[in-house]
């Protein structure tokens, strides 16, 4: 499990319809999230928040 000072890297690959989001955790050398929503900012701000 991660702990809340980890460092993580989300790209973004934005579309007109949707987003595509994945995280990578250096510290564990692994992709922790992946995820494709509908292209609304409170859907990312969700995700991220689910990161923490």
């Amino acid at each position: 499990m991660l702990n809340k000072t980890s460092i993580r890297t989300i790209g973004v690959d934005v579309h007109k319809d949707s987003y595509s989001l994945c995280t990578y955790c250096p510290e564990a050398d692994s992709f922790v999230g992946e995820i494709t929503m509908t292209s609304s900012s409170k859907m990312v701000t969700n995700y991220v928040k689910r990161l923490i």
